[in-house]
C-alpha cells in the first residue's frame, strides 16, 4: 500500500510540475507528453477504483466460529459463519486428528476491453477430541452458518496397544 502511495505521490508531483504555471519551457507543454501523462493519470486512477472495488467487493470473507460440547446429543459442535460463499465452494476433510475446513470464492467481471477475476481463500483447522467418533461426522450447511456435529465415542479407543513381536 505504502508503494501505491508513493507512486501515486510521484506521479502527482510530477504531473503538477509538468503542467503548472511555473513550467514555460515547451517540453511539457508538447501535445505528446500531456497524452503520456493523461493516460498514467487515468491508469491511477482507474486502479484506485478497482482497489476501493476489492474493498468492498463480495468475494472477500468474513467467519467467526463457535466451539461446545451439546450435552443433550452427545456431540461436539463446531459451528462456523461464513459470508459471502456457496456451499458448493466448501471442503472439509480429515487428516490427523484435525478437521480442515477450506473455502474459495471466484468472481470474474467483463468490461469493454478487460476482464478481471476476484478470488478468496480461507481455511479453518480445529483438533479433534480423543473420544471423537470420526467415522460418523456430518455437517450442514444452512443460512451462512457451517455445523459440523462430531459425535462422542461412547467407549474411547484405546490408544495404547500390544505389537506381536514376530
Amino acid at each position: 500500500m505504502k508503494i501505491i502511495i508513493f507512486a501515486a505521490t510521484l506521479l502527482t508531483s510530477s504531473l503538477v510540475i509538468g503542467h503548472g504555471p511555473y513550467n514555460n519551457n515547451g517540453f511539457f507543454n508538447h501535445r505528446y507528453y500531456n497524452n503520456m501523462f493523461h493516460d498514467f493519470d487515468r491508469q491511477f486512477k482507474r486502479l484506485e477504483r478497482k482497489i476501493q472495488h476489492l474493498k468492498r467487493s463480495k468475494s472477500s470473507f468474513r467467519s467467526k466460529n463457535k466451539r461446545y460440547f451439546d450435552s443433550e446429543s452427545n456431540e461436539y459442535v463446531i459451528q462456523v459463519t461464513i459470508n459471502n460463499i456457496a456451499k458448493e465452494n466448501l471442503s472439509i476433510s480429515i487428516n490427523e486428528n484435525l478437521i480442515n475446513i477450506r473455502g474459495e470464492s471466484k468472481i470474474e467481471q467483463q468490461n469493454d476491453n478487460n476482464s478481471t477475476v476476484f478470488s478468496s481463500h480461507f481455511s479453518q483447522s480445529f483438533s479433534l477430541p480423543s473420544d471423537a467418533d470420526n467415522d460418523n461426522i456430518w455437517a450442514e450447511f444452512k443460512d451462512n452458518v457451517l455445523t459440523i456435529r462430531i459425535p462422542r465415542q461412547a467407549k474411547p479407543e484405546p490408544t495404547e496397544r500390544t505389537i506381536e513381536i514376530r
